[in-house]
């Protein structure tokens, strides 16, 4: 799969996203998907679908199970989910083996979290409606 450079990313509706390049390190399997930026997300959370789907990870392929919360701190709120390691390429360069956590989610978006952000400065710009790592 072709590589860009991966350092821009929209924001649409007033919501800014981040196209990545995720591979799953153990078969080479990529793909290309769109995160939502979270400064406030503990963790980057992807698709299962995608993850299930595109990277071919499987059961045996978990690291652990986390549970996940909310804003809101109630014990009905919190889901418990798989996490994995893959690579990802962004802003330039490839982080490897990065704790993503799998999600359910309706659409073949995520949230990209903190565990990610910590390594970058970016740039939102609402008025041209872009974003850029810097």
């Amino acid at each position: 799969m072709e590589e860009k450079d991966f350092s821009e990313g929209i924001i649409s509706d007033g919501t800014p996203f981040m196209p990545l390049l995720i591979r799953n390190p153990k078969n080479g399997k990529s793909t290309i998907i769109e995160l939502l930026i979270d400064s406030g997300a503990q963790h980057t959370l992807i698709s299962k679908k995608i993850l299930k789907d595109k990277l071919d990870l499987k059961a045996h392929d978990i690291i652990r199970e986390i549970s996940i919360q909310g804003i809101i701190p109630k014990e009905e709120c919190i889901a418990y989910c798989p996490e994995f390691l893959i690579d990802i390429f962004i802003n330039r360069q490839w982080l490897k083996q990065i704790r993503v956590v799998e999600f359910d989610f309706t659409s073949d978006h995520g949230i990209l979290g903190r565990n990610i952000l910590q390594f970058f400065n970016f740039e939102l710009n609402f008025l041209k409606k872009t974003v850029k790592f810097i």
